[in-house]
């Protein structure tokens, strides 16, 4: 049973870790940006600056290159359904949005 799970050999292991741990940072930071979402402050608090800027920055420069390659990827997909736009503002847009558009504190 184990064997199965884990498969024959150490290489399969890892590409199972790697594939699970993927998954888990995609699923991560896909929802970050609604996590985070709240109205802008007009003198944000110097730790929510420091978490931006530390945390949520880096964590919106992985999602939005996640965001892209996803989006290309399925780019057939949504183009069959006629739904490019959507896909490319929930995919790309707020991402770049969330990471290089939104005022520094803005949690």
């Amino acid at each position: 049973m184990i064997n199965i799970i884990l498969g024959t050999n150490k290489e399969d292991f890892m590409k199972k870790i790697l594939t699970a741990l993927s998954l888990a940072a995609f699923l991560t930071l896909s929802f970050a940006s609604t996590i985070f979402a709240e109205d802008q402050k007009e003198n944000p608090p110097p730790q929510d600056i420091v978490t931006d800027l530390l945390y949520l920055r880096p964590q919106g420069i992985l999602q939005t290159v996640i965001g892209a390659a996803t989006f290309v990827i399925s780019f057939p997909v949504t183009k069959a359904f006629k739904k490019t736009t959507e896909a490319e503002d929930f995919l790309v847009k707020e991402p770049i949005y969330f990471t290089f558009q939104r005022p520094l504190g803005a949690l």
